[in-house]
């Protein structure tokens, strides 16, 4: 399926050598050249199952994302993180050995739309949304994530164990976590006592409907609709549940979602979609596809759960294979990963290791720096990349003995993604502007509104 993104088009056609000292809408009239612009910011909205079949997950999602978290604030580690997986220190290499990082932000919301409606979740003390190197970062996720986004029964210790049972029953309240299991005292010195349980949301997961209605809520501006299709404000008023209020929940996660920035959902669930605009048994995402195709973002899919055919654990969900076939046509269609969310252990069927996964997540993050599809074919010999206005040639390809390729520096045009790759010295810093230049060889592109 071909690869969908934002861009911005133009109109006309002459011939190449005109280029040298043009602005950009010379190069647009002259050549009939598109022009696709790109950020290294990148929001990742992770979208929690909360509900009852998770407390497992959810308990394990804690530990590992209080270790995550904490290690962004202190890559050097201090020594309070033993029994983590050494996936958590890889991510920080994945996406930080240059220097030249991803500049993301973290938000959260919930499956539960009809109690949500892709709002971001935030406890009190805390805030919706978390920039990367924000003051407290890990106290303000955990207390996202932990304290309204995560289902624990409200039954005594919310189903987890006391801090004894750990091994931590010297525990005080301000401890790290320092621990591969969650524990009640834990959970009453970060949300309040007691005020962590019974955040429980429905069993109808609808992940995909999640995104969508987070994404009404943030990239929909009442004051300008001249980007904005009717098909879209429709879609966003009327989800077949509570109406969209243009006047009082457009813009409420406006925060979140910055010019030019790829939006990364990340799934996080033990069960399938159900999405409320799509049909029980129907495989296809085609009609959410066309909607998230209309906010003109780039989008990457992250999805932890598991596979039909892999184990269950206890409280597990049910996922079906047309259920599957919806994130796999996510992933096909924005790119993206799908890591599993139980895996085959001494006991059985157990919880997997989210560190993997969150390395995943953090090499998904590295790709944007150096990879950028685009969205037309394009014809090869026009292609022209700068990045921060200067002009970055194409890679020089060298062969070793045994026949492999090498790229040092410079760019490649891959054919299988349809996107242009950056090698070495040429890869794009933070912060830096991307601008890809190149006649489609499927017509001309569409009329800039200018």
């Amino acid at each position: 399926m071909t690869k969908r993104l934002f861009t911005l088009v133009a109109a006309a056609a002459l011939t190449l050598p005109v280029l040298q000292g043009c602005n950009d809408y010379e190069m647009f009239r002259l050549a009939g050249l598109a022009q696709e612009d790109f950020s290294n910011d990148a929001e990742l909205l992770f979208v929690i199952d909360n509900s009852t079949s998770m407390l497992e997950e959810s308990a394990d999602l804690a530990v590992n994302f209080d270790g995550f978290i904490a290690k962004l604030i202190n890559p050097t580690g201090d020594g309070t993180l033993d029994g983590l997986s050494d996936a958590v220190d890889n991510y920080i290499l994945s996406v930080g050995n240059r220097g030249a990082v991803v500049d993301f932000q973290l938000g959260i919301t919930t499956t539960d739309v009809g109690a949500e409606d892709g709002r971001l979740m935030s406890f009190p003390q805390s805030q919706p949304v978390i920039p990367k190197g924000t003051a407290d970062t890990a106290l303000k996720f955990n207390q996202n994530l932990l304290c309204e986004s995560t289902c624990f029964p409200d039954v005594a210790n919310g189903g987890l164990p006391t801090a004894a049972e750990v091994g931590r029953s010297g525990y005080t309240c301000g401890d790290p976590l320092a621990s591969e299991e969650l524990f009640a005292e834990y959970m009453d010195c970060t949300c309040g006592e007691g005020t962590w349980k019974g955040n429980c949301g429905s069993g109808t997961e609808e992940h995909i409907e999640a995104v969508f209605q987070a994404m009404c809520r943030g990239l929909l501006d009442p004051a300008d609709d001249s980007r904005v299709t009717q098909n879209l404000l429709d879609a966003c008023e009327n989800d077949g549940g509570t109406p969209f209020d243009r006047s009082t929940d457009a813009l409420s996660n406006a925060d979140f979602f910055r010019e030019g920035s790829t939006i990364i959902p990340v799934i996080v669930t033990d069960a399938g979609d159900n999405s409320r605009r799509l049909g029980t048994g129907q495989d296809d995402v085609d009609e959410y596809v066309d909607l998230f195709d209309q906010f003109g973002r780039r989008m990457a899919w992250a999805v932890i759960s598991r596979r039909t055919e892999e184990c269950q654990t206890g409280g597990s969900d049910s996922m079906t294979q047309w259920q599957e076939a919806r994130y796999d046509q996510l992933i096909d269609t924005y790119g993206g990963i799908w890591t599993p969310i139980t895996q085959d252990g001494e006991a059985g069927c157990e919880v997997a290791d989210f560190g993997a996964a969150l390395e995943e997540v953090g090499q998904l993050l590295n790709k944007l720096l150096e990879i950028f599809p685009l969205q037309s074919i394009p014809d090869q010999e026009t292609i022209l990349v700068f990045v921060d206005g200067k002009r970055v040639d194409a890679a020089t390809p060298e062969f070793a003995e045994d026949g492999s390729v090498t790229y040092l520096d410079g760019w490649t045009y891959l054919a299988a993604e349809n996107a242009i790759q950056f090698y070495g010295d040429d890869i794009p810093d933070y912060r830096e502007e991307v601008r890809i230049y190149y006649r489609p060889l499927d017509g001309m592109p569409r009329s800039l509104p200018f």
